[in-house]
């Protein structure tokens, strides 16, 4: 019916080392679509990074038009650069950087450094 995918990550932000459960893969059957079935696995995620993985921050990463989506759940645009590792090199994400804290943290400032290919 829906898929959500996790990872645990460590990124950089402002220079300072940042644990994070990266989401990714958020899918939802296409004819299951405005039942509430994303909404429901997005927050058992959020449980699940909580609880078990006991991380303070999620990062997902989204095309523009799903953005309000996101919103609506409760994430936050990066405001900075979210950079990625490519074959050819670091390059600036083409996609919308979100983050949701689960712990009432308040997410750095700065450009995000993956250090990483983007999940």
């Amino acid at each position: 019916m829906c898929h959500v995918g996790l990872v645990r990550q460590t990124i950089e932000v402002s220079g300072a080392s940042l644990d994070v459960a990266g989401a990714g893969g958020v899918l939802v059957r296409n004819g299951a679509r405005g039942h509430g079935y994303g909404r429901a696995a997005m927050e058992a995620a959020e449980v699940f990074v909580s609880r078990e993985m006991k991380i303070g921050f999620m990062l997902l990463f989204c095309r523009e038009a799903v953005r309000s989506w996101y919103d609506a759940l409760g994430w936050r645009k990066v405001l900075g650069a979210t950079w990625a590792e490519q074959p050819n090199g670091s390059i600036v994400l083409p996609l919308v950087s979100m983050w949701k804290s689960l712990n009432g943290a308040r997410w750095p400032e700065g450009d995000v450094y993956l250090h990483s290919r983007p999940w």
